[in-house]
Formats: structure tokens, sequence, C-alpha cells
């Protein structure tokens, strides 16, 4: 199983997503699925589904997967920076 994005690894994404989006946003990058998440954060499967919903149309993906990416990307983009400093 993939390992979870902190949520410093997430902070492409300020004032953008909710803390408890990112949160989930840790989970859905290591491939959990919403019943996991909701299991794990003491909420509902279709509360979890709702703030995937919610953060796909923020961010401007067209699905799960893409919203992977975007979170993946991002990281990728951060950590290059990083290693020109």
């Amino acid at each position: 199983m993939r390992r979870i994005a902190s949520p410093h690894e997430l902070r492409d994404f300020p004032g953008l997503l909710t803390r408890r989006q990112l949160q989930i946003a840790q989970h859905v990058v290591a491939g959990h699925t919403a019943r996991y998440i909701a299991r794990e954060l003491c909420l509902s499967p279709r509360t979890v589904e709702t703030h995937i919903e919610n953060m796909r149309h923020k961010l401007g993906c067209a699905n799960r997967t893409e919203l992977v990416v975007c979170f993946l990307q991002a990281d990728m983009h951060r950590s290059s920076r990083a290693g020109q400093s």
C-alpha cells in the first residue's frame, strides 16, 4: 500500500482545501477507500465521498485518479524546488 502524504506535502493548496479535506487527501493518495477513510476519521463513507468530490471540483480534476495525480505532481514540484536551494 502507498504511504500517506503528510499535510506538509500537500501544503501547495493553502486556503483552497480545508483541514479535513487535507486529512482525507492523505488517505486518497495512499489509495485508501472511502469506507476505510471513514472508519479512520470517524465519518460516514458518504461524507468522505462528498469531501473527495468537493476537492475534485476545487482542483479541476475529472476523477479521483486525476486528484491523486494532482497531489503527487504538487509534491514532486515542491521536492524539485527544495533540491534547487
